[in-house]
């Protein structure tokens, strides 16, 4: 919502203001992507699992059989792009 630009306006309520609207703006961008917060490292994965040119036209299914098999490695759960070669025992 503008502020009204009265005497009684804080530099904060013009702050607000102005960050809701670059926000507003960054989000009508095409190319916008919400940060995915670190406990739900499953859909980064697979978010960055299909951004991968090697699994274009990869199924649900594969993506979810490669994250169970990298959860169950030692370290990081994230998807390596283009460095990726898990083979299914």
């Amino acid at each position: 919502m503008k502020p009204n630009l009265t005497k009684e306006i804080s530099i904060q309520d013009l702050n607000d203001y102005y960050w809701l609207k670059e926000e507003l703006h960054r989000k009508k961008d095409p190319s916008y992507k919400k940060k995915i917060a670190a406990q739900f490292e499953y859909n980064q994965f697979t978010r960055d699992f299909y951004a991968d040119t090697k699994n274009k036209g990869k199924s649900r299914q594969e993506a979810i059989d490669a994250w169970n098999r990298i959860k169950k490695l030692p370290g990081s759960n994230k998807y390596k792009f283009n460095n990726w070669n898990i083979r299914s025992n």
